[in-house]
């Protein structure tokens, strides 16, 4: 098992007031009178698919959930909006997955003769249940993926009353069960919340431990799991913040996952991600000292271009939040989308058209939330030329080995005192490129070695909160 230890720093920084990220342009909201909210947006039709729930009132206490659809147009006009799933009276949506023939929901609620339950609804492309697979009961289920042969993969947890151990079940394309694993078997996790296949099938689920003898104490937990059940990797994480969560895990195409946290302290959220590759080895993570403080992260979506979009909160001021990082994890967008009340979210999104944005979610009036819609437009070529890294960095020099100059770069995520110097092999300085204070953004410093002896050397950044050292080779 791994195990990582990281530092966070508090950052009082409103992020929305970083000027030096392109922002994209509001074209138009559309907000529902009726009490709901949307849980997931599509293409489809030519048009914006809009998964939601309406919520209706009986008497004082009853409150009554149905499943909608509705589908606008990237003008903002609603085409229609119907009633889907009739064979539960009561049901909430907990997850939408698009397929090759139409999609696929995780429901729970109940149905005649008003028994709780919990299904994977297959639909056509016209919306139609094309099958319903109902879930063992005895277990909370929270989230499904598909795997590589056309069955589903579920995950949830049961509980005593005390303890809640995690739990994932498989099944066939026919639905019919096969896999049952019991998480507190083989790993750590006692709260999962999310599950993925990644490209070699194996399937990556996230979440977080809670131990009895200290609820307070909550690390994020991730594990990957062979077709069979067999536990391949497992990794903890933790900070100096009291709850430490995975909540969502995305398989990435070229092959591992983009896991997403929050972590909360005394007063505010932070949210973090982490680049794994097949094997669970880190490729780069996003502090909760840097770009997504004060941010809970509810939803990332591909990029047309490459990279992701990041949507949700912004804690500090209760107002919907989007950013988009390219592959390595660069800031190259962020916006706060001033929402018409206070608390706002976005839950999902997807990009239509290569900079068009279509981000829904609830707009809340006091106590009573509805479905919210907001279409953004961008300038793609002008963002991809502002980015912000969300890091700590020092970059390999280029070129290594050298003769008699190279090029040294290293990214702030905000404005620090930076010291960079050279060494050689004894420890001895051999020159200072910097020392000062620096904005945030990429720095390049040229280093001209052409008065020492070729040999080894060692280039060493120091700021208030990084430091690294890499090492270079001198050859005349």
């Amino acid at each position: 098992m791994q195990r990582n230890i990281f530092t966070t720093v508090a950052f009082a920084t409103l992020i929305c007031s970083l000027a030096a990220i392109a922002q994209p342009d509001t074209v138009w909201t559309r907000i529902d009178a009726r009490p709901g909210g949307i849980k997931k947006v599509l293409p489809y039709d030519g048009g914006v698919l809009c998964f939601t729930e309406l919520q209706t009132t009986i008497g004082d206490t009853i409150f009554i959930t149905q499943p909608y659809a509705a589908l606008l147009s990237i003008e903002g006009d609603t085409l229609w909006c119907r009633r889907i799933l009739d064979f539960v009276e009561n049901a909430q949506i907990t997850k939408v997955l698009q397929r090759e023939s139409g999609f696929a929901l995780l429901l729970a609620g109940f149905s005649p003769p008003d028994d709780y339950n919990q299904w994977i609804a297959l639909l056509d492309e016209d919306l139609e249940v094309e099958q319903a697979i109902g879930l063992p009961t005895s277990s909370a289920w929270d989230d499904f993926a598909f795997d590589r042969l056309g069955g589903v993969v579920v995950v949830g947890e049961t509980s005593n009353g005390i303890q809640s151990d995690g739990r994932f079940i498989g099944f066939d394309s026919s639905g019919d069960l096969g896999l049952d694993v019991l998480l507190a078997d083989t790993t750590l996790h006692d709260h999962p919340s999310a599950i993925a296949v990644e490209n070699d099938g194996g399937i990556v689920i996230v979440g977080y431990q809670a131990p009895v003898d200290n609820m307070m104490a909550w690390d994020a937990v991730a594990s990957k799991f062979s077709t069979d059940g067999e536990l391949l990797w497992t990794r903890v994480e933790n900070s100096q913040w009291p709850h430490d969560i995975f909540h969502s895990v995305y398989a990435v195409e070229g092959g591992g996952s983009l896991i997403v946290g929050n972590t909360d302290g005394a007063w505010t959220g932070r949210g973090w991600m982490m680049r794994v590759n097949a094997s669970g080895d880190v490729l780069w993570t996003s502090p909760q000292d840097s770009l997504f403080s004060e941010i809970w992260i509810l939803d990332v979506f591909p990029a047309l271009s490459g990279g992701y979009f990041v949507c949700g909160v912004a804690d500090a001021i209760n107002e919907p939040w989007v950013a988009k990082l390219d592959a390595d994890g660069l800031v190259l967008m962020q916006h706060c989308c001033w929402g018409y009340n206070m608390h706002d979210q976005i839950h999902c999104g997807v990009e239509f058209a290569e900079g068009n944005l279509f981000l829904g979610g609830r707009s809340w009036q006091g106590s009573v939330a509805t479905s919210y819609l907001v279409r953004f437009s961008m300038d793609a070529s002008s963002a991809t030329e502002m980015r912000m890294p969300i890091d700590y960095r020092l970059h390999p020099n280029h070129p290594n080995p050298f003769n008699a100059t190279t090029e040294i770069s290293f990214d702030l995520p905000r404005a620090a005192k930076v010291s960079l110097r050279v060494y050689d092999v004894l420890g001895r300085e051999a020159a200072q490129l910097v020392n000062g204070t620096l904005n945030a953004g990429t720095h390049s410093v040229n280093f001209d070695a052409a008065a020492l002896a070729s040999g080894v050397y060692f280039y060493r950044i120091e700021t208030e909160n990084f430091v690294a050292t890499r090492k270079m080779v001198l050859l005349k």
